[in-house]
């Protein structure tokens, strides 16, 4: 995600399931300068993002599952 940022990023998310502690990666993003994003697939319970909400810029709550194109909204999440 450094190459990011050094390529110009102005903001930059992951995904929270992909990394065992996000906290590292969020405060390199913000020595960086850029806007940071914490992203959960469908099936991850929102509250995993609460100790973090106050540490980054935004939330990204998928309506699909990342890495599979073609699929259909998932209804469910307006709910989440």
């Amino acid at each position: 995600m450094e190459r990011y940022c050094d390529a110009g990023a102005g903001s930059v998310g992951f995904h929270l399931e992909a990394v065992e502690d996000p906290l590292p990666i969020i405060e390199m993003l913000k020595v960086k300068g850029v806007r940071t994003c914490l992203t959960i697939n469908p099936d991850i319970d929102v509250t995993r993002l609460v100790p973090y909400l106050d540490k980054v810029d935004m939330v990204l709550l998928m309506s699909v599952f990342a890495g599979f194109g073609g699929q259909k909204f998932i209804p469910e999440m307006m709910d989440k």
